[in-house]
């Protein structure tokens, strides 16, 4: 069901062209052309609410990479159709960050809501680590880790909260780079409903969930200081590789900072045994042991003893940027190493070919005396 009438849309993309402030509302048969009917190839993604999935749309006659956010089943109880739209639209305006995928419309269905956003997306960053095929350094980890710090403090500055905010929540667009996608549902706070805290800070359903964390799920009203520890998780992903929550894992390490915790049994000696095997042994240690650091302060009991994301940002951006200094180092010292074994080499082959030379013109002169 429409929320506004169709002669309008041509206007609406008109006015979205000048001012991204305004948001289109497209057609189902539109997205459903974008991503081939939804088809699993093109999805990268899964939220609480529904799949995220990657097209390209017509727009205003040219071709516009898009991601798209599916969002069914009890998200859509809480607001009807036109009440959405508008929070959307509020929740929008004035809000650009390069590090989020920039929204530029909407879709109402049956049973089904969608939000468009601009973006060249390869995979959310769940993806990226869960996936064999894919791979990712480390120093590409940290550089995602702060693009994702930068855009939810920018957020959390505009007074916008991620009701549900988790690795999938983050793509990784064509040049490797982090941007959140997931804010079609960020809510103002203070004025926040409750929310269940597994759920929202694990990114699980109902069904995935066992009767022990059910019965240990306690609601709370949402606020900065949750995404922040949602944050605090994604870090101990990308160091590990391992999901927030495995229910394959021992009941008491099925949340990765349970395992996290076991497997160090606060024996920093023993980090290199908890780093994802896809990216192998890592030479700047302390950026590790800092990001381990970080992701504690930041999953703290005490929600207020949590730092706040633009402080996150800033310890963050030290840490990535001894990294940086790091790696440009070893980078300088392999570039001098492969200067001078090509020097060696050179030597080597002008010391051979001058001791050949030698032997020629010591066999000459014998061969002239002898003759």
């Amino acid at each position: 069901m429409s929320c506004f009438p169709t002669s309008e849309r041509n206007a609406m993309q008109d006015d979205y062209m000048q001012s991204p402030g305004h948001l289109i509302e497209f057609k189902i048969s539109e997205l459903e052309k974008a991503t081939k009917h939804f088809n699993p190839s093109r999805k990268i993604g899964e939220s609480d609410f529904g799949g995220f999935y990657k097209g390209s749309i017509k727009l205003c006659g040219k071709k516009t990479y898009v991601l798209i956010q599916q969002f069914q089943g009890r998200i859509l109880k809480d607001k009807s159709d036109h009440a959405w739209v508008k929070e959307l639209t509020s929740n929008v305006s004035g809000i650009k960050h390069q590090n989020l995928v920039n929204l530029i419309g909407y879709c109402l269905s049956e049973g089904v809501r969608f939000v468009v956003g601009e973006c060249v997306c390869l995979e959310s960053l769940s993806h990226f680590l869960s996936k064999k095929s894919l791979y990712m350094s480390w120093p590409r980890r940290l550089a995602v880790a702060l693009d994702a710090a930068r855009a939810l403090a920018y957020l959390h500055e505009h007074q916008i909260v991620l009701r549900c905010f988790k690795s999938s929540s983050i793509v990784i667009d064509k040049h490797m780079e982090g941007k959140l996608c997931d804010y079609g549902i960020a809510r103002q706070s203070p004025c926040l409903p409750p929310f269940v805290e597994t759920e929202m800070q694990y990114g699980l359903s109902g069904g995935q969930l066992d009767q022990y964390y059910m019965s240990c799920t306690k609601f709370e009203n949402l606020t900065s200081t949750d995404n922040v520890k949602s944050f605090g998780v994604i870090l101990l992903e990308l160091i590990t590789g391992k999901p927030a929550f495995d229910i394959d894992r021992p009941k008491d390490e099925r949340k990765l900072e349970n395992w996290v915790k076991n497997s160090l049994s606060g024996d920093k000696t023993k980090l290199q045994q908890i780093i994802d095997p896809k990216i192998g042994s890592i030479s700047c240690k302390e950026s590790l042991e800092r990001m381990v650091t970080l992701s504690k302060m930041c999953m703290e009991k005490d929600p207020e003893k949590r730092p706040n994301m633009s402080e996150v940002f800033n310890l963050l951006s030290k840490i990535v940027e001894e990294a940086k200094s790091y790696y440009n180092e070893i980078g300088e010292k392999q570039r001098q190493q492969e200067i001078e074994d090509v020097k060696c080499n050179n030597l080597t082959e002008a010391v051979m070919a001058g001791s050949v030379l030698v032997v020629y013109i010591v066999a000459g002169i014998v061969k002239l005396i002898m003759g």
